[in-house]
C-alpha cells in the first residue's frame, strides 16, 4: 500500500509538473507572441508614417517643379506661334521632342493642349504618338474646371481612364487673350520609384473609386 501511495504522489506530482510546464510555455508563446504582433504593429505604424511623410514632400517638391515648367512653356512664343495656327502636326513636332526630354529628366507623362470654353475640348495630346485618342474629347476634370473657374493654377491629384496622376493645369494666353488651357502631369508611380530608391522599399497604392466623384 505504502508503494501504491507512493507512486500515486509522484504521478500527481509529475502530472502537476507537466501541467505547469505547458500552461507556462502557452503562457510565454502568448506574451511574445502579443509582443512580435505589438511590434510589428509599430514597424507598420511607423513605416506607413514615414511613407506619408515621403509622399508629401514630393508632392510639394513635384508641384512646384510641373508649375514652374508649365509656366515657362506657356510664354514659350514658338510653341504659341503653332498653336495659333491650330496645326495639330507642326504642334507634335515641335513639342514631341522637348516632351521626351522633360519625362526623362522629371518623370513629366502628361501634356495637354486645351480649347478654350465654350469648347472644353482637348486640342492635343503630346504623350499620344498616335493621331487616335490625341484630342477631341470634353475635359471634365476638377484641376482643369478650377483653373477656368479661377483663371489661374487648377492642382490636384486626380484619377482617369488609364491613370492616377498629379495635373497642374492654367489658361493660355496671348497678348491677354485667352487662347487655351495647358496641362502637365505626371503619374503617381514616379512617387514610390523615388521612395524605393530611398528606403528600400516597395510601396503601392489602392484607390477604392466609389468614394470619388
Amino acid at each position: 500500500q505504502g508503494g501504491v501511495k507512493t507512486m500515486s504522489i509522484k504521478v500527481k506530482v509529475t502530472f502537476t509538473i507537466i501541467v505547469s510546464l505547458v500552461i507556462g510555455a502557452v503562457a510565454i508563446i502568448y506574451l511574445l507572441n502579443n509582443s512580435y504582433r505589438n511590434n510589428i504593429n509599430l514597424i507598420a505604424e511607423e513605416s506607413i508614417g514615414i511613407a506619408k511623410e515621403a509622399f508629401n514632400n514630393l508632392e510639394k517638391d513635384d508641384i512646384k517643379m510641373l508649375s514652374s515648367t508649365l509656366e515657362a512653356l506657356l510664354i514659350n512664343e514658338e510653341i504659341k506661334k503653332v498653336f495659333l495656327k491650330k496645326d495639330r502636326d507642326k504642334l507634335y513636332q515641335v513639342t514631341s521632342p522637348l516632351f521626351k526630354n522633360l519625362k526623362e529628366r522629371y518623370g513629366i507623362t502628361h501634356w495637354y493642349f486645351i480649347n478654350p470654353e465654350p469648347e472644353q475640348t482637348v486640342f492635343l495630346r503630346i504623350h499620344k504618338s498616335a493621331h487616335s485618342g490625341q484630342y477631341g474629347d470634353v475635359v471634365k476634370r476638377a484641376t482643369y474646371l478650377k483653373s477656368v473657374e479661377t483663371k489661374g493654377f487648377g492642382v490636384g491629384k486626380e484619377l482617369g481612364k488609364t491613370a492616377f496622376a498629379l495635373r497642374v493645369v492654367h489658361p493660355y494666353y496671348d497678348n491677354g487673350k485667352l487662347i487655351g488651357y495647358m496641362e502637365l502631369a505626371q503619374e503617381i508611380e514616379h512617387f514610390f520609384e523615388i521612395m524605393k530608391k530611398q528606403t528600400g522599399n516597395d510601396f503601392g497604392l489602392l484607390i477604392d473609386k466609389k468614394y470619388l466623384d
